[in-house]
Formats: structure tokens, sequence, C-alpha cells
């Protein structure tokens, strides 16, 4: 449990909710961080916190979680608006479980509203494998954040659009499974607050500096 990261990303309109879930997270999993991206609010000083401001979106969330972890460890990633009345304990004993196998490169609960609804192929248990899981709520193995590391994320795609589909090319690389784990699911609201239309241009964009970076290191 101790080499796993949480983050929990809050940014302004969802400060309240993100503290929910950070102290239910915290609970469960040891080194639990409350990403705070509102300017307006400073958490107690037992929150274990990295001060951000109103311009970090996913993708510099992200990139940001990825600069104070270390290398070796995985990185689980929690927008603050999800519900967090979930079995969080259990949750995370079904991670451990998972990346123990050394099959698993990305573990996700499943989500209740994503555009992600193919149900993949029963891998074992309640986890399935799937293209591509929701990242409201996911867990990410060292060796599929290791290519994260050595991308622009944060310039090329400030809403983080396309590092969920970097992943899935990353599982395949490795042959590692996506794992959708249907034994739990987490509620999430419908709809976003940016232009989704930008956020598929800069997809594009992060996706092509992805596809160099694969290219010259021929990997």
């Amino acid at each position: 449990m101790e080499d796993i990261y949480v983050y929990v990303f809050s940014w302004k309109h969802v400060t309240e909710n993100a503290l929910r879930i950070y102290k239910a997270v915290n609970k469960a999993f040891p080194n639990t961080i409350f990403v705070n991206c509102d300017e307006n609010y400073r958490p107690d000083a037992d929150i274990r916190t990295i001060q951000c401001d109103d311009t970090y979106y996913y993708g510099k969330q992200f990139e940001k979680a990825l600069q104070e972890t270390p290398a070796d460890k995985i990185i689980g990633f929690i927008v603050g608006d999800i519900s967090p009345d979930s079995c969080w304990d259990m949750i995370a004993q079904s991670v451990v479980k998972a990346f123990a196998t050394n099959k698993v490169g990305v573990y996700a609960p499943n989500v209740d509203y994503t555009s992600h609804t193919d149900p993949g192929t029963l891998a074992w248990d309640t986890l399935h494998d799937v293209y591509n899981t929701d990242c409201a709520c996911w867990f990410l193995d060292p060796r599929i954040l290791a290519t994260y590391r050595k991308l622009p994320i944060a310039q090329s795609s400030m809403y983080g659009w396309g590092i969920d589909t970097i992943a899935r090319f990353e599982c395949t690389r490795y042959n590692l499974i996506m794992a959708r784990d249907y034994k739990f699911t987490i509620t999430q609201p419908q709809g976003t607050g940016y232009n989704r239309m930008f956020a598929m241009i800069q997809m594009g964009q992060l996706l092509r500096k992805y596809h160099i970076y694969r290219k010259e290191q021929k990997i």
C-alpha cells in the first residue's frame, strides 16, 4: 500500500466535495495528496497538500503529480467532483491485488457516466480488459507512467484529453491489461466546464508528441 500515491484533484466549485474525497481515500491509502487548485482556499495543516492555482486543469494536475512521485511507484488519480461515498478500503485492497499479478497496467473502478462504455472482455474475477477506462478515478503502473514523464503533457493538452489513449497504447506495448473492475461503481456528474472541441484539438497535439517520441526512441 505504501507504494501507491493517490492524488485528489480539486478546483473551484468542488473544494468541499474534494475534501470529503480526500478524507475518505486517505483512510485507505496512506499516501494521499490533495492537489488544491482553488486559489481562494488553503487546506488545514493536517491535509497533505500541493498548492496550485486556477490555471491547473487535468493535464497540468496530472503532470504535477508525476513530478512529485518517485518513478517506481503506482499513482492513482481521482477528480474532485466524483462521489466520495465509495468503498475505498475495498478498492484499495483490489488495487493492490490487481497490480500484484504483474498483468495489470491500469486499474479503474467502473464509472456510472463515461464515454467509454465498451465492457471489454473478462480477464478474471470482476476485472474486464477494456480499450479505455475512465480517468476520473484510475491507477497506473510505473511502466505505463514512464513515457508520460518524457512528454509535455500540460503544454500539449491542458484539459488532459489523450492521456487515457496513451495509457491504452502503453498497456498494449507492455502486454498489460487495462482493467475496469465492475465490483465497484463510482458516481460522476455529467458534462464538462470547458470547450470539448478545443480539448479534442489538444488531444491531437499530445498524441502527435507521443508518436514522435516513440519513433525517436524506436519503441
